[in-house]
């Protein structure tokens, strides 16, 4: 099914869904599985309560393409069932809400501003969730879900996804989720939980070290990123992991230049690899890293109001750089109560401290 050019749909229309396809076999007639796109193009006009169905197979694809400025606008939510297929919006978005409760792959390209939530459960075959380079999506929640897929389904996040006020951003996949691999891309949350949960690996900006990719909440949301795989950060200097309600990283990292939490606790749980010199620090919280930690850079810990704890070997497998800071503070007569905690560290220097303890095996 192919609708356009201006095109008024009424309210409570159904486009696709089941034809009247039957087939002679014998003394009986069949049904014939009726599979095929829809495919919505320039200047259509769609009433409420309308399905969209691409047909008895479950497998064709959903399609908005557009040339002009929006491929979908109106005080209304769409929500879209395609089975197997995949759904595609070629421009941007105007919508109270955004639901696609099953699809293969997804893709969004152009800008989305959507005040209520969008969800997307997608990865029914092979396919990925992916968010165009220099498109975006702005909602008041966003949740992208790959985790059902059988295996190999990413999110792919080369643009800005963005929430504003007290509710989340929350992207789940059963394999990688790669951010800012063809262009710089932020993830930004303001008060709520920015979740990141990975079966694979997690990349935050590209290999080439071109493109930049920022985690980030604004205001007192946390950041927990649960990786299976490593989370591994570029060098690029704008690349960076900031939670204004602290950060918790669950697997290995490869991390650099910055990860901060602004008002609570930083946490490492797995092993840490510095790839360039990198800064980790709390304003009013601690820096705990439960593993060891190598790479031959630099690493500043700022363990503001707060201890700073390093339970594995630091610089076991490889040096970390001659120059290493551990700084509670760079001005210190702000600053009480400090504990850093240091095991297996080969070369140290420590300055700035009001009040520390330390020990060694």
């Amino acid at each position: 099914v192919i609708i356009g050019n201006n095109v008024i749909i009424h309210s409570a229309t159904v486009i696709g869904s089941d034809g009247f396809g039957y087939v002679s076999k014998g003394k009986n007639w069949e049904k014939i599985p009726q599979i095929g796109i829809v495919e919505i193009q320039d200047h259509v006009e769609i009433g409420a309560n309308v399905t969209i169905d691409t047909g008895s197979g479950g497998a064709g694809d959903v399609l908005f393409s557009n040339s002009g400025a929006n491929s979908l606008s109106g005080g209304f939510g769409l929500t879209i069932e395609a089975g197997t297929g995949d759904v595609s919006f070629d421009n941007a978005i105007d919508l109270t809400y955004l639901n696609i409760t099953g699809a293969d792959a997804v893709s969004f390209n152009g800008a989305f501003d959507i005040p209520g939530t969008v969800t997307v459960y997608a990865g029914a075959d092979d396919g990925d969730i992916t968010i165009g380079a220099a498109d975006s999506i702005t909602a008041g929640e966003i949740l992208l879900d790959t985790s059902t897929a059988a295996a190999g389904e990413d999110i792919i996040v080369n643009g800005d996804i963005t929430t504003t006020g007290n509710n989340g951003i929350t992207l789940t996949s059963a394999n990688d989720i790669n951010i800012a691999q063809t262009n710089s891309a932020s993830i930004t949350d303001a008060n709520g939980v920015l979740n990141l949960v990975s079966g694979g690996a997690i990349l935050l900006g590209d290999a080439g070290n071109t493109n930049a990719g920022r985690i980030v909440t604004t205001g007192t949301g946390p950041i927990d990123i649960d990786n299976t795989g490593s989370l591994t950060m570029n060098t690029v200097s704008a690349t960076k992991i900031s939670g204004g309600g602290g950060v918790d990283i669950l697997g290995a990292s490869t991390i650099a230049n910055e990860v901060v939490g602004t008002n609570s606790d930083v946490a490492f749980h797995g092993a840490v690899t510095l790839a360039a010199d990198t800064t980790v620090g709390s304003a009013n919280g601690n820096v705990t890293f439960d593993s060891t930690i190598n790479g031959n850079y630099a690493l500043t810990v700022n363990a503001d109001n707060g201890t700073a704890t390093m339970t594995g070997a630091v610089g076991g497998t490889t040096s970390l750089a001659a120059s290493r800071n551990f700084l509670p503070s760079p001005n210190p007569s702000t600053y009480t109560a400090i504990t850093l905690v240091f095991l297996s560290l080969p070369k140290y220097r420590i300055r700035s401290a009001s009040s520390m303890s330390h020990r060694f095996p």
